[in-house]
């Protein structure tokens, strides 16, 4: 059952023991938009929990594994309220809800393992540099208690934008950067799909993103505390591409990342249209669009009725999309 309204990055586990992935903070009454990650199985694989394996059914995040998994694992439904198809779990079979935020709080108290002793000391840390502890969590394999302590990397949740901001502002003093390699196999698998320019490694994945501690990778995921189970209705009105002025916010580092646009010029598509925000379902992105004063974008031209205003969707399955930086912020220069 559910503990509250779910958060992007809780997790949820089914009748059948399959784990799943909170997307966002927006959900129909009847649904939740999740997709699975792991699924219990009969081999032996680094997860487990009391006894129990599991397999990682989600091996890359990528919008195409995701409609793959659709298909073998999950239910999906076309949601006419996003106007896609979009993995689900229907509240009926939510038999567990787990808080990353409450989990860091027993790890807190009694950590019993050495990667669970690491995020404690990291946790430690931040709140003696003035970050808030009850507003961080862990989520991903930590939270459910089948990570392995050898290999599992920490998967930090940053609540709030207070937080975010205090987060960002000293994390500096307590994170390791990333080993060159490392970095350069991410740039490697993940900036050539999206056709980005290595040079902006700095601007995909700053230190506030991801880092090292005591020789574990740190993902940090900016989670932000409203909630909604209002339906609001989006038409898709096909591919876009315009030239964007931007004024990044919070919302643009939480995910789905949101950001507002200021000045719009159409490239190719609708032309009688002003656009308003650029939302993007590819979390690798967020921190580059945080950093951008104008961009290229080409993506899905998309109505929100509610708003009666027109957005541009990236990281959809639909079309094929870019987002190519003109000017950057200078680092430091931006706020939350």
């Amino acid at each position: 059952m559910l503990l509250r309204d779910p958060l992007d990055h809780d997790i949820l586990i089914d009748r059948e023991g399959k784990v799943y992935v909170v997307v966002g903070n927006t959900h129909p009454l009847n649904y939740i938009i999740a997709y699975i990650k792991y699924v219990p199985t009969y081999k032996r694989t680094p997860w487990s929990k009391d006894g129990i394996y599991y397999e990682r059914v989600l091996k890359v995040y990528d919008v195409r594994e995701l409609r793959r998994n659709c298909t073998e694992y999950q239910e999906c439904v076309y949601d006419p309220i996003l106007g896609a198809l979009t993995p689900i779990l229907r509240v009926k079979d939510v038999m567990h809800h787990l808080i990353p935020n409450t989990r860091l709080k027993a790890i807190l108290k009694r950590p019993k393992d050495e990667l669970e002793r690491k995020l404690a000391s990291l946790c430690l840390e931040l709140y003696s540099l003035g970050v808030s502890i009850d507003d961080l969590g862990v989520t991903g394999s930590i939270l459910v208690g089948m990570h392995n302590p050898k290999m599992s990397d920490i998967d930090l949740v940053v609540y709030g934008w207070l937080n975010a901001k205090k987060f960002i502002e000293v994390i500096k003093h307590v994170a390791e950067p990333l080993p060159r390699t490392y970095v350069e196999r991410v740039v490697e698998r993940e900036f050539s799909k999206r056709g980005l320019d290595p040079r902006l490694k700095d601007h995909v994945l700053p230190i506030c993103k991801r880092f090292m501690h005591k020789g574990t990778v740190v993902n940090v995921i900016y989670v932000n505390t409203e909630t909604s189970r209002t339906e609001y209705s989006v038409r898709n009105l096909g591919p876009i591409e315009i030239r964007a002025k931007l004024k990044p916010t919070y919302e643009t580092i939480c995910y789905p990342s949101t950001v507002k646009v200021v000045e719009s010029e159409v490239i190719k598509g609708s032309k009688n249209v002003r656009i308003s925000s650029i939302i993007s379902y590819d979390y690798f992105l967020s921190f580059l669009l945080y950093h951008s004063k104008e961009v290229l974008v080409r993506g899905i031209l998309q109505y929100v009725e509610s708003e009666d205003a027109y957005r541009v969707l990236i990281g959809g399955a639909e079309v094929s999309w870019y987002v190519k930086p003109l000017k950057l912020i200078t680092e430091g220069a931006y706020i939350l």
